[in-house]
């Protein structure tokens, strides 16, 4: 049976959170190492994006998506149901621009509290 590439990203964003959430969620920097497909620095999202090269920043920037939409799943919130993948990715060159020695993942987990934090129902 194939399972869509979004299924998947949920499936892995989902699980991701199931591990990551418990231990540190509230802490800006995490306690356990999150997995990401590259090295997990701004620096090097920020720099993929500045050379063009598609394939880590669709790497790193799919990976984003997915631990956030793992978030919404997770706690049942749908504080997604108003953002676009664009503007996700906007606002995660952004923050990465700004804080290039910031772990990407910490960025991202700090971003999706920060979407979860402002959803209004």
């Amino acid at each position: 049976m194939r399972h869509s590439a979004g299924a998947r990203l949920r499936v892995i964003g989902a699980l991701t959170v199931a591990l990551a959430m418990p231990i540190g969620a509230a802490n800006a920097q995490h306690t356990v190492r999150l997995l990401t497909p590259t090295s997990d620095t701004c620096r090097a999202f920020t720099q993929a994006l500045g050379n063009h090269d598609l394939v880590t920043a669709e790497a790193m920037g799919t990976w984003a998506v997915g631990y956030i939409s793992g978030v919404a799943e997770g706690t049942g919130i749908n504080f997604l149901e108003r953002a676009s993948v664009d503007e996700i990715f906007r606002q995660l060159q952004l923050d990465c621009h700004d804080q290039p020695r910031m772990q990407f993942s910490t960025v991202v987990s700090a971003l999706a509290r920060s979407l979860l934090a402002g959803y209004h129902r």
